[in-house]
C-alpha cells in the first residue's frame, strides 16, 4: 500500500478553502471535540500546554 503525503496536503487545503477556518481549528471543532479528544491537536508546533505533556523519543544512551 502506498501513501500520498501530497494527497493529504491537497485535502487539507481543500478543507481550509471550503470552511474558511485554519485546519487545526476546523479539526478540533468537527472531529476531536465531538469525540472527546480534548488533549489532541493538529497544531504544529504543538501549543506549550500540550507539548509539555507529550512523549519524547530517547536516544540509545537514554537522553531525550
Amino acid at each position: 500500500m502506498a501513501l500520498s503525503g501530497g494527497g493529504y496536503t491537497v485535502m487539507q487545503q481543500m478543507m481550509i478553502d471550503v470552511t474558511g477556518q485554519p485546519f487545526p481549528e476546523y479539526m478540533r471543532e468537527a472531529v476531536l471535540a465531538p469525540i472527546g479528544m480534548t488533549h489532541s491537536s493538529f497544531e504544529q508546533p504543538l501549543p506549550p500546554a500540550l507539548a509539555a505533556t507529550t512523549a519524547a523519543g530517547l536516544y540509545a544512551a537514554g537522553s531525550p
